[in-house]
């Protein structure tokens, strides 16, 4: 059926076109996002640790209170966000997190590593 006709008649053409609309155009895509960096564990002391207590006052905690080797101490590390810091002792190869490491505990020289998560 056609529809029934409007009212009011539609405006008389214009000598001069309607302008163009003034709305900005969207700008480009950005290039495709980057990957954040990439962390590794680096070896920040081969005989001391970080003085103070681990994360979670709790020492050997990074390796499940169990003895670990020095990669999985420094993979424990890379997958918990706040350790920054890895120490583990040589004798019983248990694994600590630490957020900072300004100072180095002064006794038990020799019996530690101490790894800093950095970028790759």
């Amino acid at each position: 059926p056609t529809p029934a006709p409007t009212a009011a008649p539609t405006p008389a053409p214009t000598a001069a076109p309607t302008l163009a609309p003034t709305h900005v155009p969207t700008p480009m895509p950005t290039a495709t996002p980057t990957q954040a960096p990439a962390l590794v564990m680096h070896l920040f002391s081969s005989e001391r640790r970080c003085k103070g207590r681990p994360i979670g006052r709790k020492w050997g905690a990074l390796g499940s209170f169990k003895w670990v080797s020095e990669a999985e101490c420094q993979q424990a590390c890379l997958g918990m966000p706040e350790c920054k810091f890895a120490v583990r002792k040589n004798k019983n190869g248990k694994c600590s997190a630490f957020q900072t490491c300004n100072q180095f505990h002064k006794k038990q020289v020799g019996q530690w590593k101490t790894w800093s998560k950095v970028e790759a």
